[in-house]
C-alpha cells in the first residue's frame, strides 16, 4: 500500500504538526470545544485537507453521530453549492447534531461573488453550523470571508517531526536504512508531504528491483519406476 494511504491518520494522535499551539488548538475542534469556522492555509501538500477531513469525523464521533465524509471542493462549487450545504445543515440537526462540519476543499476557487454568499451564509449559521476550508492560495480570499475564520498556517513539513515515521514504514516494508540516508530521502521532498510518499515509495522500488532474485534448482527427473505402485494420500499421509 503506498505511504501516503498507509500512513493516513485515523486518530488526532496520528497527526504531525508544526507546533504545541497547533495540536491544541485543532484538538479543542476535534473534541467539539470550539466551533467556529476553520481555515487552513499553507503550501500544497502540507495535509490541510488530511486534517480538516480528520477533524469532521472526529467531531462527527464526538457528536454520537456515524461520520459522514461532507467535502465540497472549490472546483466544483456553483449556485447550488449552499443550498446543499443548507439541506444538509437541517437534516443533520433534525438527527441530533448540534453543530454540524462541513469541508471546502480550494475555498480560493470561489469567485469574489460566490465568497461574498459563502460569507454571508457562514454568518446565518454562526454557532450552529462549523465550516473547515483549505486554501493553497490566501491571498486569493477576501477579508470579509477571512475574518469569519479561525485561521493556521500549515507549514513545509520538517525533517526531524517524519524522521520516525518514514523508518517505521520502511521497516513494515522490509527495508533498513541508516538515518542519515532517509533524512536524505525526506529532504527532496521539500516540505509536501505527497512528494514524500512518492519519494519513499519510489526508494522501496528502487530497492527491491536490485535485490537478488531467488533461483529454484532445477529437480531431476526420476528414474525410478513406480509402474504398479498405487499411492494414496490422506490428509498428507501416505498409506
Amino acid at each position: 500500500m503506498p505511504f501516503v494511504s498507509d500512513f493516513a491518520p485515523r486518530q488526532f494522535s496520528d497527526l504531525i504538526l508544526p507546533d504545541q499551539s497547533i495540536a491544541a488548538k485543532l484538538r479543542q475542534y476535534s473534541t467539539l470545544g470550539c466551533n467556529d469556522h476553520l481555515l487552513l492555509f499553507g503550501p500544497a501538500g502540507t495535509a490541510k485537507t488530511t486534517v480538516a477531513e480528520l477533524l469532521q469525523e472526529l467531531r462527527d464521533l464526538h457528536s454520537n453521530v456515524v461520520p459522514q465524509k461532507l467535502v465540497i471542493e472549490g472546483t466544483d462549487w456553483d449556485a447550488s453549492s449552499i443550498n446543499a450545504i443548507d439541506n444538509l445543515w437541517s437534516f443533520q440537526r433534525t438527527n441530533g447534531v448540534k453543530v454540524p462540519t462541513f469541508v471546502i476543499n480550494e475555498v480560493d476557487e470561489l469567485t469574489m461573488r460566490q465568497q461574498n454568499e459563502l460569507r454571508a451564509f457562514l454568518s446565518k449559521r454562526l454557532g450552529k453550523l462549523c465550516v473547515m476550508m483549505t486554501t493553497n492560495n490566501i491571498g486569493k480570499l477576501r477579508e470579509p470571508l477571512k475574518d469569519r475564520c479561525t485561521r493556521i498556517h500549515m507549514p513545509k513539513i520538517t525533517l526531524p517531526d517524519w524522521l520516525p515515521r518514514v523508518q517505521q514504514y520502511l521497516t513494515q516494508n522490509q527495508l533498513i536504512l541508516p538515518d542519515p540516508a532517509v533524512l536524505k530521502v525526506i529532504k527532496t521532498s521539500n516540505g509536501s508531504v505527497r512528494d514524500l510518499g512518492r519519494a519513499v515509495d519510489d526508494l522501496i522500488f528502487a530497492q527491491r528491483s536490485k535485490a537478488p532474485k531467488s533461483v529454484v534448482p532445477r529437480v531431476a527427473k526420476s528414474t525410478i519406476s513406480t509402474k504398479g505402485r498405487g499411492l494414496n494420500t490422506i490428509a498428507g499421509n501416505s498409506v
